[in-house]
């Protein structure tokens, strides 16, 4: 009996020294780094881009980019990101010194949205990024549509299309005659030659 009760304790020591030896050299989670955001980070210089995305339409044909920008500077940089190789559709955005910029919530003027790029919702877009002093900077960007309510507002509206000038209702031809009435020819005047001396 005494040696069963030894053995049980000897068993339950073991247990608890190999238990707390397991969590001794497990490195805590909260040690780890994880991005739990839909977007990908990434550094440009002294810009830190943070959980960056693109909003697409249904079609992929617009795409806004979403980020939150932070200049670790003392001095403003101009920002260019541009969607695949298209540097026709290249955009700015001015970061101000030691300062945040959430691209999500900007005014709609400093919204960045590519119009001529074709995406496909659920891919991966490359977007490059620099600003001058600095060396660029690529990843593939995720690309979302607003299926999802926060992303909902976010969808990019189509480029307005160049509008044609109306033109105006064309110069009447012929003598305007009064309702109810009929145009009668006009006549010619008598010319001074042709009345009599006598």
């Amino acid at each position: 009996m005494r040696t069963r009760l030894l053995g049980s304790v000897a068993v339950a020591a073991a247990i608890v020294v190999g238990a707390s030896g397991c969590e001794f050299m497990t490195t805590p989670d909260t040690q780890q780094i994880r991005q739990i955001t839909d977007g990908i980070n990434l550094q440009v210089g002294s810009l830190s881009v943070r959980n960056a995305l693109l909003i697409s339409n249904p079609s992929g044909s617009n795409a806004r980019f979403i980020a939150t920008v932070v200049n670790m500077s003392n001095q403003s940089e101009e920002l260019s990101i541009q969607a695949k190789d298209n540097s026709a559709d290249q955009q700015t955005v001015s970061i101000p010194a030691n300062a945040t910029v959430d691209l999500a919530k900007s005014a709609k003027a400093d919204q960045v949205v590519f119009h001529k790029v074709d995406v496909k919702p659920g891919d991966l877009t490359k977007v490059f990024f620099t600003y001058p002093g600095a060396s660029g900077a690529s990843a593939g960007i995720p690309v979302l549509t607003g299926a999802m309510a926060e992303y909902a507002t976010l969808v990019p509206t189509p480029a307005a299309s160049p509008t044609t000038p109306t033109t105006g209702t064309p110069y009447p031809s012929g003598a305007a005659t009064a309702p109810g009435t009929t145009a009668s020819p006009i006549e010619p005047s008598p010319s001074p030659s042709a009345s009599s001396n006598g």
